[in-house]
């Protein structure tokens, strides 16, 4: 029977190989430049700031009461960013490995660490896709995998390693399903000639492989709905690191961002948001 195949792993493996060929903006999150160029802006001016880190506390507040955190748990912050999480798990106790790709997130990170959590977090820069377990001795190393809103998930090489480094519980969040991502999505169409293609199925992918091989994740979903306001130079700078890695043949394209941005900009500004569905899930590894 057809309906065999959707129950084997090996269906969605070949179904996120065959995605992943399609999805070249997956791998542009991928570029340092595009997260060194956000790093100064993470945690300031959002309109839902407040109930982001409401969300946050809630998160480390449920992991310690399932005893997934707990003192001297080994964890891994994989796409730490400026290390929100990072610092919340070392403060539970916990040791943590906090890799980023952006050289400016991890020194955001190690700038706003307290004396205490620098004994409990190691900042590490490093490409997860590169990143040799063995040598690194990750294998089996982490109580705690924690993968939350990070491009090191885009692949399924990729998220085999993050399995593989799990000798216990893994945590993973992402956008699921369609969202609004203004202006870029103009910015896109107007810099490119195409729609951008906004592939957020990285989360439908990973729920169905765990299930074929019998680790059943819970899963919650929340909307997010923010808006900031940016200075043109920043928003050019942004988009530009992330256009140029998908469509590099395009000339003069910080002129031609700057020219869409600047009749729609107030006082400089421009009025970013972001509106969609995020998922997250958490599964013991290796679970029957």
């Amino acid at each position: 029977m057809a309906y065999s195949r959707y129950t084997q792993s090996e269906f969605w493996e070949e179904t996120w190989l065959e995605v992943s060929k399609n999805n070249p903006l997956g791998e542009a999150y991928r570029n340092p430049k595009i997260w060194d160029n956000m790093a100064s802006g993470y945690n300031k001016s959002e309109t839902d700031l407040s109930e982001r880190k409401r969300r946050e506390a809630d998160l480390v507040r449920l992991l310690l009461d399932r005893g997934i955190l707990f003192k001297g748990a080994n964890v891994l912050d994989l796409g730490c960013g400026p290390g929100n999480f990072a610092k919340a798990f070392a403060d539970c106790g916990a040791e943590v490995v906090a890799l980023d790709v952006s050289p400016k997130m991890i020194d955001v990170l190690k700038r706003d660490l307290s004396t205490k959590q620098r004994e409990r977090v190691r900042p590490m820069i490093a490409d997860w896709q590169t990143v040799d377990l063995d040598r690194e001795g990750f294998l089996k190393q982490f109580d705690l995998v924690f993968a939350r809103m990070t491009p090191a998930c885009n692949s399924l090489p990729q998220f085999e390693k993050i399995l593989a480094a799990s000798c216990g519980w893994c945590y993973y969040a992402a956008w699921a399903g369609k969202r609004i991502d203004t202006p870029l999505d103009e910015v896109w169409r107007h810099a490119t000639g195409e729609p951008r293609n906004k592939a957020n199925n990285q989360f439908q992918l990973i729920f169905n492989l765990l299930m074929t091989r019998n680790m059943f994740p819970e899963v919650w979903f929340h909307g997010v709905d923010w808006q900031k306001e940016e200075a043109i130079s920043y928003s050019v700078d942004c988009y530009a690191a992330l256009i140029e890695k998908v469509q590099p043949q395009l000339s003069e394209l910080r002129h031609c961002i700057e020219e869409y941005l600047q009749p729609r900009a107030k006082s400089g500004k421009i009025l970013e948001r972001k509106q969609g569905m995020i998922g997250e899930m958490l599964w013991k590894v290796g679970e029957n």
